[in-house]
Protein backbone atom coordinates (compact mmCIF):
# COMPACT_ATOMS: atom_id res chain seq x y z
CA UNK A 1 0.00 0.00 0.00
CA UNK A 2 2.93 2.61 0.98
CA UNK A 3 4.70 1.68 -2.34
CA UNK A 4 1.81 2.08 -4.15
CA UNK A 5 0.99 5.65 -2.47
CA UNK A 6 4.78 6.59 -2.78
CA UNK A 7 4.44 5.65 -6.37
CA UNK A 8 1.71 7.51 -7.56
CA UNK A 9 2.57 10.51 -5.51
CA UNK A 10 5.66 10.80 -7.72
CA UNK A 11 3.85 10.44 -10.99
CA UNK A 12 1.05 13.41 -10.20
CA UNK A 13 4.72 15.25 -9.22
CA UNK A 14 6.69 14.60 -12.16
CA UNK A 15 3.07 15.23 -14.53
CA UNK A 16 2.43 18.60 -12.67
CA UNK A 17 6.39 19.85 -13.11
CA UNK A 18 6.15 18.74 -16.75
CA UNK A 19 2.60 20.44 -17.12
CA UNK A 20 4.43 23.53 -15.46
CA UNK A 21 7.33 23.86 -17.43
CA UNK A 22 5.37 23.62 -20.90
CA UNK A 23 2.79 26.19 -19.80
CA UNK A 24 5.47 28.52 -18.54
CA UNK A 25 7.29 27.74 -21.67
CA UNK A 26 4.87 28.98 -24.07
CA UNK A 27 4.09 32.28 -21.91
CA UNK A 28 6.89 35.08 -21.12
CA UNK A 29 6.53 35.00 -17.94
CA UNK A 30 9.00 33.98 -15.67
CA UNK A 31 6.95 31.93 -13.37
CA UNK A 32 9.37 28.50 -13.43
CA UNK A 33 11.22 30.30 -10.91
CA UNK A 34 8.85 30.54 -8.30
CA UNK A 35 7.82 26.30 -9.38
CA UNK A 36 11.26 25.62 -8.77
CA UNK A 37 11.87 27.15 -5.82
CA UNK A 38 8.52 26.22 -4.22
CA UNK A 39 8.97 22.62 -5.01
CA UNK A 40 11.34 20.74 -2.43
CA UNK A 41 10.76 16.56 -3.01
CA UNK A 42 11.03 14.71 -0.20
CA UNK A 43 14.32 11.92 -0.28
CA UNK A 44 12.04 9.78 -1.30
CA UNK A 45 11.43 11.41 -4.98
CA UNK A 46 14.41 13.80 -5.24
CA UNK A 47 16.39 10.88 -7.16
CA UNK A 48 13.48 11.64 -9.72
CA UNK A 49 11.57 14.92 -9.89
CA UNK A 50 14.66 16.66 -10.38
CA UNK A 51 15.20 14.68 -13.86
CA UNK A 52 11.92 14.36 -14.75
CA UNK A 53 11.98 18.51 -14.47
CA UNK A 54 15.29 18.50 -15.97
CA UNK A 55 13.97 16.75 -19.11
CA UNK A 56 11.16 18.65 -19.76
CA UNK A 57 13.25 21.68 -19.53
CA UNK A 58 15.66 20.37 -21.81
CA UNK A 59 12.77 19.00 -24.23
CA UNK A 60 10.62 22.17 -24.65
CA UNK A 61 13.97 24.81 -25.26
CA UNK A 62 15.18 23.44 -28.07
CA UNK A 63 16.24 27.22 -29.47
CA UNK A 64 15.27 30.95 -28.65
CA UNK A 65 13.93 33.29 -30.45
CA UNK A 66 15.49 36.60 -31.72
CA UNK A 67 14.85 39.04 -29.30
CA UNK A 68 13.88 41.85 -31.71
CA UNK A 69 10.98 39.56 -32.45
CA UNK A 70 9.77 37.97 -29.31
CA UNK A 71 6.44 37.94 -29.11
CA UNK A 72 4.96 40.57 -26.61
CA UNK A 73 3.05 39.99 -23.80
CA UNK A 74 -0.22 41.66 -24.97
CA UNK A 75 -0.82 42.91 -28.54
CA UNK A 76 -0.78 46.30 -29.25
CA UNK A 77 -4.37 48.02 -29.66
CA UNK A 78 -6.09 47.61 -32.96
CA UNK A 79 -5.83 51.03 -35.79
CA UNK A 80 -8.65 52.95 -35.54
CA UNK A 81 -9.55 54.71 -38.57
CA UNK A 82 -10.67 58.24 -38.21
CA UNK A 83 -14.37 59.38 -39.52
CA UNK A 84 -13.31 63.41 -39.53
CA UNK A 85 -11.39 65.27 -42.14
CA UNK A 86 -7.85 65.67 -41.97
CA UNK A 87 -6.84 67.67 -39.53
CA UNK A 88 -10.34 67.15 -37.28
CA UNK A 89 -10.32 65.71 -33.70
CA UNK A 90 -10.66 62.46 -35.02
CA UNK A 91 -7.43 62.29 -37.08
CA UNK A 92 -5.35 63.77 -34.18
CA UNK A 93 -7.08 61.00 -31.93
CA UNK A 94 -6.26 58.23 -34.46
CA UNK A 95 -2.52 59.69 -34.62
CA UNK A 96 -2.24 59.46 -30.86
CA UNK A 97 -3.58 56.47 -30.57
CA UNK A 98 -1.22 55.22 -33.20
CA UNK A 99 2.26 56.37 -31.36
CA UNK A 100 0.44 55.07 -27.79
CA UNK A 101 -0.01 51.57 -29.52
CA UNK A 102 3.56 51.84 -30.95
CA UNK A 103 4.71 52.36 -27.47
CA UNK A 104 2.53 49.79 -26.05
CA UNK A 105 3.87 47.28 -28.35
CA UNK A 106 7.87 48.26 -28.31
CA UNK A 107 7.49 48.28 -24.20
CA UNK A 108 6.16 44.79 -24.33
CA UNK A 109 8.40 43.49 -26.65
CA UNK A 110 11.19 44.78 -23.58
CA UNK A 111 9.11 43.39 -21.49
CA UNK A 112 9.23 40.00 -23.07
CA UNK A 113 12.53 39.61 -23.58
CA UNK A 114 13.30 40.66 -20.11
CA UNK A 115 11.01 37.94 -18.62
CA UNK A 116 12.16 35.00 -20.64
CA UNK A 117 15.88 36.27 -19.76
CA UNK A 118 14.93 35.66 -16.15
CA UNK A 119 12.96 32.50 -17.06
CA UNK A 120 16.06 31.16 -18.42
CA UNK A 121 17.91 32.26 -15.42
CA UNK A 122 15.97 30.15 -13.12
CA UNK A 123 16.15 27.20 -15.20
CA UNK A 124 20.12 27.59 -15.33
CA UNK A 125 19.96 27.70 -11.68
CA UNK A 126 18.09 24.58 -11.46
CA UNK A 127 20.08 22.59 -13.57
CA UNK A 128 23.57 23.86 -11.63
CA UNK A 129 21.94 22.79 -8.20
CA UNK A 130 20.62 19.14 -9.81
CA UNK A 131 24.07 18.62 -11.22
CA UNK A 132 25.90 19.94 -7.95
CA UNK A 133 23.96 17.11 -5.71
CA UNK A 134 24.64 14.40 -8.88
CA UNK A 135 21.14 14.32 -10.50
CA UNK A 136 21.80 14.86 -13.54
CA UNK A 137 24.98 13.11 -15.06
CA UNK A 138 22.66 11.74 -18.24
CA UNK A 139 22.20 15.45 -19.11
CA UNK A 140 25.64 17.60 -19.22
CA UNK A 141 25.96 17.85 -22.99
CA UNK A 142 22.06 18.40 -23.47
CA UNK A 143 22.83 21.28 -20.56
CA UNK A 144 26.20 22.84 -21.76
CA UNK A 145 24.43 23.15 -24.78
CA UNK A 146 21.30 25.18 -23.45
CA UNK A 147 23.38 27.22 -21.59
CA UNK A 148 25.27 28.32 -24.77
CA UNK A 149 22.11 28.61 -26.51
CA UNK A 150 20.76 31.20 -23.52
CA UNK A 151 24.08 32.75 -23.33
CA UNK A 152 23.88 33.34 -27.44
CA UNK A 153 19.99 35.04 -26.94
CA UNK A 154 20.88 37.01 -24.42
CA UNK A 155 24.23 38.74 -26.23
CA UNK A 156 22.00 38.84 -29.36
CA UNK A 157 19.39 40.72 -27.15
CA UNK A 158 22.30 43.38 -26.12
CA UNK A 159 23.18 43.97 -29.67
CA UNK A 160 20.04 44.69 -30.48
CA UNK A 161 20.12 47.19 -27.76
CA UNK A 162 23.07 48.94 -28.76
CA UNK A 163 21.44 49.51 -32.37
CA UNK A 164 18.21 50.43 -31.43
CA UNK A 165 16.27 47.31 -32.48
CA UNK A 166 15.01 46.53 -28.49
CA UNK A 167 14.94 49.87 -26.35
CA UNK A 168 15.66 48.65 -22.62
CA UNK A 169 14.30 51.28 -20.13
CA UNK A 170 17.23 51.76 -17.22
CA UNK A 171 15.10 49.49 -14.63
CA UNK A 172 14.93 47.28 -17.23
CA UNK A 173 18.38 47.29 -18.65
CA UNK A 174 19.68 46.95 -15.01
CA UNK A 175 17.55 43.91 -14.12
CA UNK A 176 19.06 42.27 -17.41
CA UNK A 177 22.52 42.85 -16.24
CA UNK A 178 21.62 41.25 -12.70
CA UNK A 179 20.10 38.23 -14.82
CA UNK A 180 23.54 38.13 -16.57
CA UNK A 181 25.39 38.39 -13.82
CA UNK A 182 23.82 35.36 -11.97
CA UNK A 183 23.37 33.42 -14.99
CA UNK A 184 27.19 34.18 -15.72
CA UNK A 185 28.31 32.33 -12.36
CA UNK A 186 26.11 29.57 -12.73
CA UNK A 187 27.47 28.80 -16.11
CA UNK A 188 30.91 29.21 -14.53
CA UNK A 189 29.84 26.59 -11.96
CA UNK A 190 28.12 24.14 -14.46
CA UNK A 191 31.31 24.15 -16.10
CA UNK A 192 33.29 23.11 -12.82
CA UNK A 193 30.70 20.41 -11.99
CA UNK A 194 30.62 18.93 -15.64
CA UNK A 195 34.12 18.76 -15.93
CA UNK A 196 34.85 17.07 -12.25
CA UNK A 197 32.26 14.46 -12.97
CA UNK A 198 33.16 13.63 -17.30
CA UNK A 199 34.72 11.04 -17.67
CA UNK A 200 36.40 13.31 -20.55
CA UNK A 201 36.67 16.53 -21.73
CA UNK A 202 33.67 17.37 -23.50
CA UNK A 203 33.45 20.03 -26.85
CA UNK A 204 30.82 21.43 -25.32
CA UNK A 205 32.27 22.72 -22.41
CA UNK A 206 34.82 24.59 -25.07
CA UNK A 207 31.59 26.33 -26.97
CA UNK A 208 30.02 27.42 -23.27
CA UNK A 209 33.57 29.18 -21.97
CA UNK A 210 33.79 30.69 -25.24
CA UNK A 211 30.17 31.61 -25.20
CA UNK A 212 30.98 33.16 -21.87
CA UNK A 213 33.72 34.98 -23.40
CA UNK A 214 31.60 36.18 -25.92
CA UNK A 215 29.33 37.93 -23.49
CA UNK A 216 31.37 39.59 -21.66
CA UNK A 217 32.99 41.12 -24.54
CA UNK A 218 29.63 42.44 -25.87
CA UNK A 219 28.30 43.42 -22.85
CA UNK A 220 31.82 45.60 -22.45
CA UNK A 221 31.46 47.28 -25.86
CA UNK A 222 27.71 47.36 -25.87
CA UNK A 223 27.14 48.86 -22.59
CA UNK A 224 30.53 49.89 -21.33
CA UNK A 225 33.51 48.24 -18.91
CA UNK A 226 31.30 49.16 -15.94
CA UNK A 227 28.56 46.31 -16.48
CA UNK A 228 31.33 44.02 -17.63
CA UNK A 229 33.06 44.13 -14.65
CA UNK A 230 30.38 42.91 -13.01
CA UNK A 231 30.13 40.12 -14.86
CA UNK A 232 34.54 39.30 -14.68
CA UNK A 233 33.18 39.32 -10.88
CA UNK A 234 30.98 37.45 -11.15
CA UNK A 235 33.05 35.06 -13.26
CA UNK A 236 36.39 35.26 -10.93
CA UNK A 237 35.68 31.96 -8.99
CA UNK A 238 35.74 29.99 -12.27
CA UNK A 239 38.03 31.24 -14.24
CA UNK A 240 40.46 28.46 -13.81
CA UNK A 241 37.78 26.06 -14.95
CA UNK A 242 37.24 28.47 -18.19
CA UNK A 243 40.81 28.03 -18.83
CA UNK A 244 40.32 24.21 -18.51
CA UNK A 245 37.72 24.16 -20.92
CA UNK A 246 39.29 26.00 -23.80
CA UNK A 247 42.56 24.31 -23.69
CA UNK A 248 42.32 20.55 -23.32
CA UNK A 249 38.73 20.24 -24.42
CA UNK A 250 39.25 21.41 -27.90
CA UNK A 251 42.47 19.16 -28.20
CA UNK A 252 41.64 15.74 -29.67
CA UNK A 253 40.38 13.22 -26.98
CA UNK A 254 39.31 10.31 -29.48
CA UNK A 255 43.18 8.33 -30.15
CA UNK A 256 40.64 6.54 -32.98
CA UNK A 257 40.09 9.85 -34.80
CA UNK A 258 43.30 10.49 -37.98
CA UNK A 259 45.60 13.76 -36.99
CA UNK A 260 44.28 15.35 -40.39
CA UNK A 261 40.70 14.33 -39.75
CA UNK A 262 40.62 16.05 -36.05
CA UNK A 263 42.04 19.16 -37.53
CA UNK A 264 39.51 18.92 -40.30
CA UNK A 265 36.77 19.15 -37.95
CA UNK A 266 38.33 21.39 -35.26
CA UNK A 267 38.85 23.92 -38.06
CA UNK A 268 34.98 23.01 -39.77
CA UNK A 269 33.79 23.90 -36.16
CA UNK A 270 35.50 27.04 -35.47
CA UNK A 271 34.25 28.19 -39.07
CA UNK A 272 30.92 27.85 -38.18
CA UNK A 273 31.23 29.29 -34.47
CA UNK A 274 34.36 31.51 -34.37
CA UNK A 275 34.92 33.07 -30.87
CA UNK A 276 34.49 36.64 -31.37
CA UNK A 277 35.92 37.70 -28.31
CA UNK A 278 39.39 36.26 -29.87
CA UNK A 279 38.37 38.84 -32.66
CA UNK A 280 38.42 41.92 -30.20
CA UNK A 281 41.55 40.40 -28.29
CA UNK A 282 43.17 40.42 -31.70
CA UNK A 283 42.58 43.96 -32.29
CA UNK A 284 43.88 45.08 -28.70
CA UNK A 285 47.06 43.58 -29.82
CA UNK A 286 47.55 45.16 -33.05
CA UNK A 287 46.73 48.44 -30.76
CA UNK A 288 49.14 47.49 -28.20
CA UNK A 289 51.50 46.90 -30.98
CA UNK A 290 51.19 50.36 -32.65
CA UNK A 291 48.89 53.55 -31.21
CA UNK A 292 47.79 54.73 -34.27
CA UNK A 293 46.65 51.42 -35.73
CA UNK A 294 42.87 50.93 -36.57
CA UNK A 295 41.94 49.63 -33.47
CA UNK A 296 43.41 52.73 -31.71
CA UNK A 297 39.76 53.74 -29.89
CA UNK A 298 39.44 50.17 -28.24
CA UNK A 299 39.73 50.33 -24.64
CA UNK A 300 38.35 47.45 -22.87
CA UNK A 301 39.64 47.25 -19.46
CA UNK A 302 37.64 44.55 -18.57
CA UNK A 303 38.12 41.88 -21.06
CA UNK A 304 41.91 43.01 -20.73
CA UNK A 305 42.20 42.43 -17.04
CA UNK A 306 40.68 38.73 -17.72
CA UNK A 307 42.81 38.21 -20.78
CA UNK A 308 45.85 38.62 -19.01
CA UNK A 309 44.36 36.85 -15.95
CA UNK A 310 44.24 34.06 -18.31
CA UNK A 311 47.33 34.12 -20.00
CA UNK A 312 48.72 34.37 -15.79
CA UNK A 313 46.80 31.05 -14.99
CA UNK A 314 48.64 29.19 -18.08
CA UNK A 315 51.94 30.00 -17.53
CA UNK A 316 53.84 26.74 -17.10
CA UNK A 317 51.09 23.93 -17.81
CA UNK A 318 52.12 23.13 -21.02
CA UNK A 319 49.27 20.97 -22.35
CA UNK A 320 46.91 23.92 -21.60
CA UNK A 321 48.75 26.16 -23.33
CA UNK A 322 49.20 23.68 -26.14
CA UNK A 323 45.56 23.40 -26.39
CA UNK A 324 44.62 27.17 -26.09
CA UNK A 325 47.07 27.43 -28.73
CA UNK A 326 46.05 25.27 -30.85
CA UNK A 327 42.98 26.68 -31.04
CA UNK A 328 44.49 30.36 -31.92
CA UNK A 329 46.20 28.40 -34.67
CA UNK A 330 42.67 27.16 -36.20
CA UNK A 331 41.35 30.69 -35.72
CA UNK A 332 43.92 32.28 -37.70
CA UNK A 333 43.98 29.64 -40.26
CA UNK A 334 40.35 30.62 -40.21
CA UNK A 335 41.32 33.97 -40.62
CA UNK A 336 43.46 33.57 -43.42
CA UNK A 337 40.39 32.05 -45.76
CA UNK A 338 38.61 34.54 -44.82
CA UNK A 339 41.21 36.94 -45.82
CA UNK A 340 41.08 38.83 -42.74
CA UNK A 341 45.05 39.68 -42.08
CA UNK A 342 44.93 41.91 -39.27
CA UNK A 343 42.97 39.21 -37.19
CA UNK A 344 45.66 36.34 -38.06
CA UNK A 345 48.34 38.96 -36.84
CA UNK A 346 46.71 39.92 -33.47
CA UNK A 347 45.76 36.63 -33.06
CA UNK A 348 49.55 35.41 -34.25
CA UNK A 349 50.81 38.17 -31.72
CA UNK A 350 48.61 36.64 -28.75
CA UNK A 351 50.03 33.40 -29.21
CA UNK A 352 53.61 34.07 -29.57
CA UNK A 353 54.36 37.58 -27.61
CA UNK A 354 51.79 36.71 -24.41
CA UNK A 355 50.94 33.47 -24.14
CA UNK A 356 54.39 31.93 -25.11
CA UNK A 357 56.36 34.87 -23.74
CA UNK A 358 58.86 35.53 -26.91
CA UNK A 359 59.86 38.67 -27.26
CA UNK A 360 62.82 38.31 -29.08
CA UNK A 361 63.80 36.72 -32.26
CA UNK A 362 64.94 33.00 -31.89
CA UNK A 363 63.31 32.19 -28.32
CA UNK A 364 60.86 29.11 -27.71
CA UNK A 365 61.63 28.33 -31.48
CA UNK A 366 60.98 24.81 -30.79
CA UNK A 367 57.89 24.46 -28.98
CA UNK A 368 58.61 22.02 -26.37
CA UNK A 369 55.68 19.50 -24.89
CA UNK A 370 53.51 21.89 -27.50
CA UNK A 371 52.45 18.73 -29.69
CA UNK A 372 49.68 19.55 -30.80
CA UNK A 373 50.19 23.44 -31.89
CA UNK A 374 53.70 21.68 -33.74
CA UNK A 375 50.92 18.91 -35.30
CA UNK A 376 48.72 21.94 -37.05
CA UNK A 377 51.98 24.17 -38.19
CA UNK A 378 52.17 22.64 -41.29
CA UNK A 379 48.55 23.06 -42.07
CA UNK A 380 48.95 26.76 -41.42
CA UNK A 381 52.40 28.33 -42.32
CA UNK A 382 52.37 27.39 -45.86
CA UNK A 383 48.79 28.91 -46.36
CA UNK A 384 50.27 32.30 -44.90
CA UNK A 385 53.07 32.14 -47.44
CA UNK A 386 50.96 31.25 -50.25
CA UNK A 387 48.89 34.45 -49.40
CA UNK A 388 52.48 36.79 -49.56
CA UNK A 389 52.31 35.38 -52.87
CA UNK A 390 49.09 35.75 -54.20
CA UNK A 391 47.89 39.20 -52.27
CA UNK A 392 48.46 42.33 -54.17
CA UNK A 393 47.38 44.92 -51.86
CA UNK A 394 50.89 46.32 -50.15
CA UNK A 395 49.58 46.59 -46.72
CA UNK A 396 48.18 43.03 -46.43
CA UNK A 397 51.41 41.58 -47.54
CA UNK A 398 52.75 43.30 -44.97
CA UNK A 399 50.79 41.81 -42.84
CA UNK A 400 50.95 38.73 -43.73
CA UNK A 401 54.95 38.84 -43.62
CA UNK A 402 54.70 40.52 -39.58
CA UNK A 403 52.81 37.57 -38.79
CA UNK A 404 55.09 35.02 -40.87
CA UNK A 405 57.72 36.51 -39.04
CA UNK A 406 56.08 35.50 -35.79
CA UNK A 407 56.26 31.55 -36.67
CA UNK A 408 59.21 31.99 -38.69
CA UNK A 409 61.63 30.62 -35.77
CA UNK A 410 59.52 27.40 -35.03
CA UNK A 411 59.31 26.50 -38.34
CA UNK A 412 62.76 26.96 -39.80
CA UNK A 413 63.85 24.91 -36.50
CA UNK A 414 61.48 22.26 -36.62
CA UNK A 415 61.72 21.88 -41.08
CA UNK A 416 65.58 22.64 -41.60
CA UNK A 417 67.36 22.19 -38.49
CA UNK A 418 65.74 18.98 -36.67
CA UNK A 419 66.94 16.91 -39.76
Amino acid sequence: MEKRLRSSLKTSAEEFLSSAVKSTLKSSKPSLKTIVNSVKPSSDLSSSLPLALLHSILHHTQSFQNPSTSPSNSPPPKRQRGNGPPGSDSDSDQQQHQILASLQGQRSKEGGVLNKVKMLTAILKFMVESTEMGLASHFHERMLKFTSAYLKYAISSFDHHSTGKLQFEDADLKDMILCTKSSTSYAGKLINLVMREASRPLFEAFDLANDLLDLLTTVEITLGSAYASKLVTALNPWIPDLVLALGPCFINNNMEEEEEDSYTSRFNHIKLCFPTWLLTCAKLELHEMDDTSESSHLQLPALKRLRDTIVSLVKGNSKVVDGIGYVLLICSAVCIEKKDYSAVLGLLRFLCVKLLSREEEGEDREWKELDTMLVSLPSIYPMIEREIGEERDEEEVRKLEAARELLLPVWTYHVYETY
